[in-house]
């Protein structure tokens, strides 16, 4: 069966930013994302309409805690206590106590924090931190959990076996309007990254279930894609770096060269915020650099 996709962007007058996946199963509702906590009015309508409420809902899978992936679970939690919630070992401490989590959030993207809206605590003995490579039986759906570090230190990719589709989180791009591009804002690492999409590329996976947004065909090909834009930003911003320059001209040069970036600016605009969004990730490959540097 193929899951559900739903539309959880935080404003009712945006479509198409940020989306979760409902899979119906004999055990329940199994969400993978639980969406920011300022999308949830809109799951909600989604699930009155298909007869259920958030009560329905017994697992969340999330590829990592950040406000727009993981910020709805602790009110999903609240209203029905028997979820349980799927979660990298490293991000598991940052769902019971998120107060780290909304402070970091508030620091690095600003007013786009206050739109996603404040999560608050999961409880402790609702948390399941699946090992890396581990496959579960989660109400007759096979999941196979992927620790794919490089966006986040905690993030997992979700490959489900039965409907042949890897949930990416952001490990693998931004896809909107056809087109495919990194989201790599500080802390980033690149060399953990790229192993990140080796292990991907070795699941094959048949479709890509992109939170931002939507589910692509023909999956390993986007892989592949995404691999190639991935390291030509990477060499531009290090060649930049070693020359001493600022990361303004790289992003100048992607907008008068690549029609992805034009096409995903186009969409950032259109959605009212977060439209520096390229210039924080190429600041994150940028300060990766300099990371190097300062350690070495």
């Amino acid at each position: 069966m193929e899951p559900y996709t739903v539309d959880v962007s935080p404003r009712d007058n945006v479509v198409g930013d940020i989306a979760l996946y409902i899979f119906e199963s004999r055990d329940g509702l199994i969400l993978v994302e639980a969406g920011p906590s300022n999308g949830l009015d809109r799951l909600r309508r989604f699930l009155a309409k298909k007869g259920y409420t958030l009560r329905d809902i017994k697992h969340i899978l999330l590829t990592h805690i950040h406000l727009d992936h993981g910020g709805g679970a602790g009110y999903i939690v609240e209203e029905n206590p028997d979820v349980k919630v799927y979660v990298h070992p490293r991000g598991a401490q940052h769902l019971v106590d998120p107060g780290k989590l909304w402070k970091s959030s508030r620091d690095t993207i600003g007013e786009v924090a206050d739109i996603y809206g404040k999560p608050i605590p999961v409880p402790e003995d609702a948390i399941v931190t699946p090992e890396d490579g581990v496959l579960i039986d989660i109400g007759g759906y096979r999941f196979r959990f992927i620790y794919t570090p490089g966006h986040a230190t905690h993030h997992m990719s979700i490959h489900s076996i039965d409907s042949g589709i890897l949930f990416t989180g952001d490990s693998a791009g931004l896809y909107h309007g056809g087109t495919v591009i990194p989201t790599t804002p500080p802390p980033h690492n690149v060399e953990k990254s790229l192993e990140s999409i080796r292990k991907m590329t070795r699941l094959h996976p048949r479709k890509i279930g992109f939170t931002h947004y939507g589910v692509a065909e023909d999956g390993l090909e986007w892989l592949h894609r995404y691999e190639v834009i991935y390291r030509k930003w990477v060499r531009l911003v290090e060649e930049a770096y070693r020359a001493g320059r600022g990361i303004e001209e790289v992003y100048q040069y992607l907008q008068s060269t690549d029609l992805s970036v034009a096409i995903q600016e186009r969409f950032f605009r259109e959605r009212g915020y977060g439209e520096a969004e390229i210039l924080l990730s190429l600041y994150g490959i940028y300060s990766y650099f300099r990371w190097l540097d300062e350690r070495a």
